[in-house]
């Protein structure tokens, strides 16, 4: 405490203690003079109610000058608790971009291993007809009878198909039908799946029949028995 705030709890003492004594004198007045009450003497009561006020004041004024937390403390500490809060965005937000770029990495290498593996088919492909084209389009089927798993034994087959079909013929065409080339394909743009040169090339026209034949009869004598009894395949 203070030296003021002595200075006035010692004059409250003395204020009271004054009070007291008064108080005391009156009420041994009142009891000789056969007094029952103080009601009677407004003055008495007047000079407590004052002293009574005027030490809520002082307390009151005591109570008041105890020191209070800081408002500049408090905003401190809400522009921490911000900053920190900013720096988890933050780091979330680094988290992810990490993640997207990731991801967009993952999806180029797929994009590019992709166009790896059809520019090695194409390569493939045209090795494949390179080698295939030496001679003429029978020698052509009879080199890729083995891509399709077959033997030697199923050129006869083959050659007695296609030779009643086209005669061999690249160009060859069925006014009545539509179909056209040495398989006979019906219409003869579906050979365009295997070449963009289907109209000419006999090496495209020839991988396109194999496969078909394949696929419905699954061997060329199989397609030949059926052009037989059904005089088409």
């Amino acid at each position: 405490m203070t030296s003021a705030g002595r200075t006035r709890a010692l004059r409250r003492i003395s204020i009271r203690g004054t009070a007291l004594t008064a108080a005391a004198a009156v009420a041994g007045s009142a009891a000789v003079l056969g007094v029952n009450s103080l009601a009677d003497k407004p003055e008495l009561t007047s000079f407590d109610s004052t002293h009574k006020t005027e030490s809520h004041d002082t307390e009151s004024h005591d109570i008041a000058s105890v020191p209070q937390e800081p408002a500049d403390g408090r905003l401190r500490q809400g522009a921490r608790q911000d900053a920190v809060e900013h720096q988890q965005a933050r780091v979330r937000e680094k988290a992810r971009e990490r993640a997207a770029r990731e991801r967009a990495r993952r999806r180029a290498e797929k994009r590019a291993a992709e166009r790896r593996r059809k520019a090695a088919a194409e390569r493939a492909s045209r090795a494949e007809t390179r080698s295939a084209v030496s001679g003429s389009p029978q020698q052509v089927a009879q080199n890729m009878l083995g891509d399709f798993g077959w033997g030697a034994s199923q050129f006869g087959c083959l050659n007695s198909l296609w030779d009643h079909e086209s005669g061999w013929d690249v160009h060859a065409s069925n006014p009545s039908t539509g179909a056209y080339g040495i398989p006979q394909a019906l219409p003869g743009s579906k050979m365009g799946e295997y070449g963009s040169d289907w109209e000419s090339n006999p090496v495209t026209q020839i991988r396109w029949g194999l496969h078909y034949v394949q696929s419905r009869y699954g061997s060329p004598c199989g397609a030949w028995s059926h052009f037989e009894s059904d005089g088409w395949y």
